[in-house]
């Protein structure tokens, strides 16, 4: 933690020799730091045959190394030197070589370096992934299991009427809670109920039209 900030926040980002000022502190730094950007420059080249070391905590270490193919100050195999020393030391390394530019920085560059930034200090949480996925599978199986049960509901409907509810025939059917198998019985308009079958606990009512009266 430095200043309140995570280490693993802190990205060093360094152009021409400001690439070899970024590789020598991440170098050196007693913590692991989010990651090192070199570009258009000679990186750690300047710092072979110095001692060049690395602390413990640069294995791992994220570093992308951008270079122009036709730099006449940094040459593309010198850039491709520090990369390979950075690798020795166990950083992971990616070199781009872009092919037609100079000693500057192309705007493909800042694409590339504003991609790898936001992969090092936006990742998209692991969780949220999981759960989006998660969703997904929930929403093809309800799907799968509307299509496959959609013709068996349909000729569950028009074959058993509705509990308590008057079909187009007039006939609607009732259950009392105690009694699994209904026994039907007839009512008459007026509400008159004959008596229930013997043992049954449900009846099938019949309504009549009362404009057919």
């Amino acid at each position: 933690m430095i200043a309140g900030v995570g280490a693993d926040r802190i990205i060093l980002v360094g152009f021409s020799a400001g690439g070899t000022l970024a590789a020598f502190t991440a170098l050196q730094a007693p913590w692991q730091v989010g990651g090192l950007c070199i570009l258009g420059s000679l990186g750690v080249g300047p710092l072979e045959g110095r001692g060049l070391r690395g602390s413990k905590e640069v294995k791992g270490l994220p570093v992308l190394q951008c270079h122009g193919e036709q730099d006449s100050m940094v040459s593309n195999g010198q850039a491709q030197l520090s990369a390979d020393s950075l690798q020795r030391l166990g950083c992971e390394v990616t070199f781009s070589p872009y092919p037609g530019v100079g000693h500057t920085v192309s705007e493909e560059m800042v694409e590339e370096v504003k991609a790898w930034l936001t992969e090092r200090l936006c990742p998209k949480p692991q969780q949220e992934d999981q759960e989006v996925q998660g969703i997904e599978e929930q929403s093809s199986e309800a799907v799968g299991d509307s299509s496959s049960s959609s013709t068996p509901v349909v000729a569950q409907a028009e074959q058993e009427p509705q509990k308590g509810v008057p079909t187009p025939a007039g006939v609607c059917y009732e259950e009392f809670p105690d009694q699994s198998e209904a026994q039907p019985s007839s009512v008459d308009t007026a509400g008159a109920s004959s008596a229930e079958r013997a043992g049954g606990r449900g009846r099938q009512v019949t309504f009549q039209d009362a404009d057919a009266e």
